[in-house]
């Protein structure tokens, strides 16, 4: 009887479906998404990375433009965070990223990119040269410019105004009056 019980059990055991977990290849432990002073929220590198490391992999929706694109002719918020997508050349599509990819920030000189895994509908993010740990990590976003004040357009800014300030403070030696001749 005792081994009839050890069969069933072995039999349960085989019937039951092994599942296996494993680590999603989408998660890395080389960035985070965090809060970015000045900025808002943003991705920053939680260990060091050197150049080529694939930073993350993330899946995305890829659908018709007329799928995602707003109707009534103006831009809504999510429109800011859709990506083109050329996997079928002239007709093109449109992407929505998933997992960090759409709260990178802008930089006119990023430290990634993104590379476009077509077959897998997937974008990697991979450093184009050595990160650092803690370091934000951003992309560029191109195009004939963005809808917005680059961080180092405002740098700019700021630079100008102060100089343009600092040369308005520096006083110009006054000329000291002659006396003027009694009569």
């Amino acid at each position: 009887m005792a081994a009839t019980k050890a069969t069933s059990k072995t039999k349960a055991k085989k019937l039951a479906p092994k599942v296996r977990y494993m680590k999603d290849p989408c998660v890395t432990d080389y960035v985070k998404w965090t809060y970015v002073p000045e900025i808002g929220r943003g991705v920053v590198a939680m260990k060091n990375a050197k150049k080529g490391t694939v930073l993350e992999r993330s899946p995305v929706v890829v659908g018709p433009n007329a799928d995602f694109k707003a109707k009534h002719g103006r831009m809504t918020k999510a429109d800011h965070y859709l990506l083109t997508w050329h996997e079928k050349g002239e007709n093109r599509e449109t992407a929505m990223g998933l997992g960090y990819l759409m709260v990178y920030n802008h930089s006119d000189n990023p430290n990634a990119e993104f590379r476009y895994r077509y077959p897998q509908k997937e974008i990697e993010m991979v450093a184009l040269r050595d990160i650092k740990k803690g370091e934000e990590v951003t992309h560029d976003y191109g195009g004939e410019g963005v809808w917005f004040t680059t961080r180092e357009q405002k740098a700019e800014k700021e630079a100008k105004k102060k100089a343009a300030a600092e040369k308005k403070s520096v006083k110009k030696p006054v000329k000291k009056k002659a006396p003027a001749k009694k009569k």
